[in-house]
């Protein structure tokens, strides 16, 4: 973790050599999290790390891992600060020392989709993937799908164990605020628009029941969440 905060151009420099090195390998990917909320237009908060999702339901972020420190030498693998854990974390080397070292760098989580993995992603279909005129080289995960995303780690960090995790529930409040508003005002999304139906039914079906579950911490959002397609009885 770098001592400053990382600003968003950093942020989006990592993920553009991701998104090269897999596509040069034949993978498609779109970004979600953070990176893909602030270059949708959220202005809250500065990224602090790449979340990327391999658009391939049979392949293992491992693999991934290991294809991208393969690819460019910037890429590097750590062990996680978790002694449990059996997976390692992937950086991004922005600056690098004269012994090859990098000294300022931005974490990459790769993640696969699919209803049986731990975040259960949707598999964006090629045709959906989403850009931004002003960074046409970044592709991002569908805005609804996001910000379904974006609840669903809401209810994690709530449900959690740990206080750290817990304590990321008012950004999560405060993030959801500015894509709620996003939605309405810019992008002109709803959970039930023609473009959304590529969503699968366990996915729709779980959003449902995290928006009441929501909506019941936070009532003043009903009408947030009424205008992208959810109806409350």
């Amino acid at each position: 973790m770098p001592a400053d905060p990382l600003s968003s151009l950093e942020v989006r420099r990592a993920a553009r050599a991701a998104v090269k090195a897999l596509r040069d390998s034949g993978y498609e990917c779109c970004l979600f999290g953070s990176a893909a909320c602030s270059i949708y237009g959220m202005s809250g908060r500065d990224p602090n790390d790449v979340d990327l999702v391999v658009l391939d339901d049979d392949v293992n972020a491992e693999d991934i891992k290991d294809l991208l420190v393969e690819a460019d030498d910037r890429f590097f693998l750590k062990r996680s600060v978790n002694p449990q854990a059996t997976y390692r974390v992937l950086w991004y080397a922005l600056r690098i020392n004269s012994k090859g070292r990098g000294i300022r760098s931005c974490k990459v989580d790769i993640l696969t989709p699919g209803a049986s993995t731990n975040l259960q992603i949707p598999l964006v279909p090629f045709s959906r993937i989403t850009y931004v005129q002003r960074y046409r080289d970044l592709p991002l995960m569908p805005f609804m799908c996001m910000l379904l995303m974006k609840l669903r780690g809401w209810e994690d960090h709530v449900d959690s164990e740990k206080v750290y995790m817990q304590e990321k529930e008012p950004i999560d409040v405060t993030d959801l605020d500015e894509l709620l508003d996003l939605a309405k005002t810019h992008y002109h999304v709803g959970v039930n628009s023609p473009s959304e139906q590529w969503m699968p039914g366990w996915f729709i079906e779980e959003s449902h029941r995290r928006v009441a579950r929501f909506v019941g911490d936070y009532p003043d959002f009903m009408q947030g969440w009424a205008d992208v397609g959810f109806v409350f009885s």
